[in-house]
C-alpha cells in the first residue's frame, strides 16, 4: 500500500471516528423523532389522516387542504406548504388500492434487495424489511414520503438491474408523489449527462419537464384556493439541522426506531463507511440526500428520511460483503457501455 493511499485511509478513518463521537454526544431533540411525543393537535400526520378523509367523504383536495391548514394554524402563504395531490387523492378515494400497492413495492424492494446483494444480504435482507415495515407505518400516518421512497428505491433497483427505461418512469413517479425525489432525479440525470447517456437524460429530462408543467398546475390551484390573508412561518425550512437532523432522518428505519438514539450515529458511520464500495446510482442519491438534509428541515421533518431510507441497506449490505452490486461499469469520458460487472 503506497504512502498517499495510507494516509487517505487514516484520513478517512479518523473523519468517521469524529463523526461517531459528535454524534453520541448529540441528542436528539424533542418532537425530531419517530419517538417522541408529537405536537399539539397531532402534527403532520394528523394533517395528513383529516385531509384525506375529508377527501374520502367527498371533498375536493384543495378545498380539504386549505381548511385543515387554517384551522391547525399551518402557514398557507407559499406553494410548497401545500403538497401535490396524488398521494392524498389517493390515500382518501382509494385507501385500499394504496394499501395494496404500498405492500406489493414493499414485496418488490424486499426480494429485488435480496436479489442484488451477494453475500450482504444476510445485513441487507432484515435492514430492508425494517425499512419496509416503517414504510407501511408511514403509508398508515398518510406520510407520501413512504410511496415516494420505495418507488426511488425500485428504480435503483432497476438501474442495477440494467432495466433503463423501467428505472426512469418509476423514479419519475417518485417526484410526482413527492416533490422531495427532485434531488433523486437532478442526480440521475446528472449522472447520465456525464456518462454521456444520452438516451437517458432524455427521459429524465422529458419527466422533469412534465413534472414542472404539472407543478405549474398545482401552484395555480394554490393560489386560488389560498385564503385571503395567507399565513406564513416565522422561521424558514433552512433549518441547518446537521448532524442532529440528520441522525433523526435516519431512524426512519424499522430496527432503528426500537433502538436507543445512540445506535443512529454507528449506523450514520457503517454507511459513510460503505459508501467507498456502494456502486454510484446507490452512494450518490443517498450522500446528495445527507447533504440535503444537513441544511434543509425542521426538527419534525424527520420522516423525510423515509424518501432515501430504502436505499441505505443496500449500502449498509456493502460492510460484510466482498461482492459487488451488478452495476454497468461506463467509460467516464465517452461514456459508452464497456461490460457489466460484479
Amino acid at each position: 500500500m503506497s504512502h498517499p493511499v495510507r494516509l487517505a485511509r487514516g484520513a478517512g478513518i479518523a473523519a468517521l471516528a469524529i463523526v461517531l463521537i459528535v454524534g453520541l454526544l448529540t441528542p436528539p431533540e424533542a418532537n425530531c423523532c419517530p419517538d417522541r411525543p408529537v405536537a399539539q393537535g397531532g402534527g403532520d400526520r394528523e394533517l395528513f389522516r383529516a385531509v384525506a378523509d375529508r377527501i374520502g367523504h367527498g371533498e375536493g383536495y384543495y378545498a380539504a387542504m386549505g381548511a385543515e391548514l387554517v384551522s391547525r394554524s399551518y402557514p398557507t402563504g407559499h406553494v410548497y406548504n401545500w403538497r401535490t395531490p396524488l398521494y392524498l387523492e389517493l390515500a382518501g378515494g382509494a385507501p385500499r388500492l394504496l394499501t395494496g400497492l404500498i405492500w406489493l413495492l414493499c414485496g418488490l424492494v424486499v426480494a429485488g434487495t435480496a436479489h442484488v446483494s451477494g453475500r450482504g444480504w444476510l445485513v441487507a435482507l432484515p435492514l430492508q424489511i425494517g425499512g419496509a415495515a416503517a414504510a407501511w407505518a408511514a403509508d398508515s400516518a398518510r406520510f407520501s414520503e413512504a410511496l415516494a421512497g420505495l418507488l426511488i428505491a425500485l428504480s435503483v433497483l432497476a438501474s442495477l438491474r440494467q432495466w433503463r427505461t423501467a428505472s426512469i418512469g418509476v423514479g419519475m413517479a417518485a417526484l410526482f408523489v413527492r416533490e422531495l425525489a427532485a434531488p433523486y432525479v437532478g442526480i440521475r440525470l446528472a449522472l447520465a449527462l456525464w456518462r454521456r447517456e444520452w438516451r437517458d437524460a432524455a427521459g429524465w429530462a422529458l419527466g422533469l419537464g412534465a413534472y414542472l408543467a404539472f407543478y405549474a398546475w398545482h401552484a395555480s390551484r394554490v393560489y386560488a384556493a389560498m385564503p385571503a390573508v395567507p399565513a406564513v412561518y416565522a422561521f424558514s425550512h433552512v433549518h441547518f439541522g446537521g448532524l442532529r437532523f440528520i441522525l433523526a432522518t435516519l431512524r426512519t428505519n424499522g430496527w432503528l426506531i426500537v433502538s436507543p438514539w445512540w445506535v443512529a450515529p454507528f449506523a450514520l458511520v457503517a454507511l459513510l463507511a460503505a459508501m467507498w464500495r456502494a456502486p454510484v446510482v446507490v452512494a450518490l442519491p443517498i450522500l446528495g440526500y445527507l447533504a440535503v438534509f444537513a441544511f434543509v428541515g425542521l426538527p419534525f421533518n424527520w420522516y423525510w428520511g423515509l424518501i432515501p431510507g430504502m436505499l441505505m441497506p443496500l449500502a449498509w449490505s456493502r460492510t460484510i460483503s466482498t461482492d459487488r452490486l451488478p452495476r454497468l461499469k461506463h467509460d467516464p469520458i465517452s461514456g459508452s457501455r464497456l461490460s457489466v460487472v460484479r
